[in-house]
């Protein structure tokens, strides 16, 4: 790769069909550990392209990727969805069950969190963006409202960066910007992906009691454009959090004594913390952003500007003038 980040990678030929696997060495890239990249060429045929991607898989004992999970497996992943967002550190009592004593603890854990089979049934798929979907919980997305969430945000320094991720379909990880051939950036990328942290979106919450109280200023690339997020986004069960900058860790030991979901909304609603941060895995569609805040006048009009010289007069529907505005405060 020749984008400023190189990685070393184990590769499995057959013909012309290879299998790339990622190394994680030195401690240097911990977020591209387990990362592969199948290729197969393309031909007119996209049937039987299916069937190479396969038959590449299964050569290096990996075809159970392409099996269609049982109505049983996805309903048990589903469970174990629900446990890791709402109480991370009852996560290893669980990890290395499996079967009839993973779904009875799944069951105990639950019952212990007050979740019921009537909310698990509720929960559903949705795409996030291309290749990727998540689990997501209308019941956990009104519990966090209640509990203090008033939206999400992220601080974006330029102006075209701001009209890239309108244009583009919205917010993507380090990552996934790394495999599309976009040049890094954000606050950390480096340390992101030392930490596991690259493969989320990174963000802070806005409170219902800090609205009018709190500088966006106040945190780390707070200034410039703050892109404002649907609270309802948080009904997602791929993001976790921190109450302060750990560079979006994924180290098993600082993940599993993380707060759970719930928790951590209502502490930041009583005492926010600047260092607030929160991973959404991979992506967030520009569907789900709600309005951009910018810190004067004059950031206003220069993005103004940007949006009208690529041709965007609204974004969601709403016309750009009123979809950006001025404010300094949460």
């Amino acid at each position: 790769m020749s984008i400023g980040v190189n990685t070393k990678c184990q590769a499995v030929h057959d013909g012309e069909k290879t299998l790339q696997v990622y190394t994680h060495e030195g401690g240097n890239y911990y977020s591209w550990q387990g990362f592969f990249r199948a290729r197969v060429p393309v031909t007119a045929d996209g049937g039987f392209d299916a069937r190479e991607m396969k038959g590449l898989l299964k050569t290096a004992g990996l075809d159970d990727l392409t099996a269609t999970p049982t109505a049983e497996a996805e309903k048990r992943l589903i469970k174990s969805r629900l446990v890791w967002q709402n109480a991370p550190s009852r996560v290893p009592e669980y990890e290395t069950l499996t079967g009839d004593a993973l779904d009875k603890k799944l069951d105990e854990i639950l019952k212990d969190l007050g979740i019921d089979q009537k909310r698990v049934d509720g929960v559903e798929l949705r795409k996030v963006c291309d290749g990727y979907a998540v689990y997501y919980d209308p019941e956990q997305a009104k519990a966090l409202k209640a509990a203090g969430a008033d939206y999400v945000w992220c601080g974006v320094g330029r102006a075209e960066s701001v009209v890239s991720i309108v244009q583009s379909g919205g917010l993507r990880s380090t990552n996934r910007r790394c495999l599309s051939g976009i040049r890094l950036t954000g606050a950390s990328p480096s340390s992101d992906m030392g930490t596991g942290g690259a493969d989320n979106v990174f963000t802070r919450i806005g409170t219902n009691a800090g609205r009018g109280k709190i500088r966006y200023d106040d945190s780390f690339c707070g200034s410039g454009y703050r892109l404002i997020i649907d609270e309802a986004e948080l009904g997602r069960t791929d993001w976790y959090a921190y109450t302060g900058d750990n560079f979006g860790t994924t180290r098993p030991s600082t993940l599993h004594s993380r707060q759970g979901s719930e928790e951590f909304v209502r502490g930041q609603n009583r005492s926010f913390k600047s260092g607030n941060e929160i991973m959404f895995r991979q992506g967030i569609p520009t569907e789900s952003i709600q309005k951009i805040r910018c810190s004067g006048d004059y950031e206003r009009d220069k993005l103004l500007k940007a949006f009208r010289d690529a041709g965007i007069t609204s974004v969601n529907g709403i016309p750009i003038e009123d979809f950006v505005e001025v404010g300094d405060y949460l």
